[in-house]
């Protein structure tokens, strides 16, 4: 579902991306550094802004998976 907006590779130009919404490129080292993986986790079970809750649809590990897959973009060459 992630890709769908965020892009799959985590540069936040997805095909459903809506047009009026900015996406975070999560490959950039600043937003890596700015957020916690607690932070991370929240956004994702709660949602925010344009992006929708996901913690009914996730268990606890499946959303701790996905912040680690979304640290790996860290390492993504531009």
């Amino acid at each position: 579902h992630c890709a769908k907006c965020h892009g799959e590779d985590g540069r936040g130009v997805g095909p459903e991306a809506p047009a009026e919404a900015t996406m975070p490129t999560m490959t950039d080292p600043e937003w890596q550094q700015a957020r916690s993986d607690d932070q991370m986790a929240v956004v994702i079970r709660d949602g925010k802004s344009d992006m929708p809750a996901f913690g009914e649809r996730m268990r606890p590990e499946a959303i701790t998976g996905l912040v680690a897959h979304v640290r790996a973009f860290a390492s993504a060459t531009p």
